[in-house]
């Protein structure tokens, strides 16, 4: 199974800003037109539970989390655990193998709870039959699963503003082990992709 990172960025480096993981306020409209379109070539994708979203074009999605549970047809944050948007609308939870695991949504998206370390998450998405999994964030599940040698490929995009303060992305460490393939420009505004692939051993 190949594993392809997403992440957008500001020109400093910085992916969210104040603690929130909405980028709407700067990433582009380009930038969202090719990630939905990158990501329909992809089996399945994990996110944190801070990143969840519901409008990403694959049929798994992989939602890294020991903080949420499911009440009835209703994902929703443990208590005393903060916020999560309930989903009265969704399907009834199918039976499944994994634990601790749910699955909710309509019929033809499969999403599941996992929590557990990134080789571990990689294994049992592997074994599901995924062969092309993007990591969609946030930080710090991109991170953990650089540090265990898991991503393959990476498409950083570089919105041209600059933003105060912020978590910044700090994958600098780790481009020692990919090589730049290309730059991928977006818009005349200046934003661009940069697309990684993870350098292979002779």
């Amino acid at each position: 199974m190949t594993v392809t990172l997403f992440m957008v960025v500001s020109r400093n480096g910085v992916y969210a800003v104040d603690g929130s993981t909405d980028i709407s306020s700067f990433s582009s409209h380009e930038d969202r037109e090719f990630f939905l379109s990158s990501l329909r070539s992809f089996d399945a994708c994990i996110m944190g539970a801070r990143s969840c979203s519901h409008g990403v074009p694959v049929k798994n999605k992989y939602i890294l989390s020991n903080r949420l549970q499911v009440t009835g047809n209703r994902l929703q944050a443990k208590e005393g655990t903060g916020h999560c948007q309930k989903n009265p609308d969704s399907d009834p939870i199918p039976a499944a193998a994994l634990s601790p695991v749910a699955c909710y949504l309509s019929p033809d998206e499969n999403t599941f709870i996992l929590s557990g370390c990134p080789t571990e998450i990689y294994n049992r998405i592997a074994a599901d039959g995924n062969e092309k999994t993007a990591l969609i964030g946030g930080a710090v599940t991109d991170i953990g699963f650089l540090k265990e040698g898991l991503v393959d490929e990476m498409f950083i995009t570089v919105e041209p503003v600059t933003l105060p303060g912020g978590l910044v992305f700090d994958y600098g460490p780790f481009l020692k082990d990919f090589t730049l393939e290309e730059i991928i420009p977006l818009n005349e505004a200046g934003t661009v992709v940069m697309r990684y692939t993870r350098n292979t051993e002779l």
